[in-house]
């Protein structure tokens, strides 16, 4: 990030894969603004599994947990393909447990579907907030 941007809002850059998925090609984005060139943002699902990626690295289970309760009007079938290809099976571990916790109405679709959630042993992670351990 450029010196002039960081010195008045301090920020990060930082790309990480989170999707199969080609940079060309990238999946449930939309066009921001009205002028060009306009950068690609991402859609309320994505952003929501781009910000799960991020628990116990820089984002509170707590915090994450918090912003997932509002997130009752996110559309299943874009969610369910994002999962889809999601590389992370921490993300999709989280996003289902947490989407059943909550009592989400995307979480019956979620767990009906054939997800990358990895092996039958459990994900298990020290985070600042204390183990975090995803079946």
């Amino acid at each position: 990030m450029p010196d002039w941007f960081v010195q008045p809002f301090p920020a990060a850059y930082r790309r990480k894969r989170l999707f199969a998925e080609a940079p060309a090609a990238l999946r449930v984005v939309s066009a921001f603004g009205d002028k060009l060139p306009q950068p690609l943002v991402s859609d309320p699902e994505r952003a929501l599994l781009e910000m799960l990626s991020e628990v116990g690295n820089r984002q509170s289970l707590i915090e994450a947990r918090a912003i997932m309760e509002g997130t009752y009007g996110l559309r299943d079938d874009v969610l369910l393909n994002l999962l889809a290809h999601c590389i992370s099976v921490k993300t999709v571990r989280l996003s289902l447990l947490l989407s059943r916790e909550l009592g989400l109405p995307f979480a019956d679709a979620l767990f009906g579907a054939n997800l990358p959630t990895g092996g039958r042993g459990a994900w298990v992670s020290k985070t600042p907030e204390g183990w975090l351990v995803l079946k």
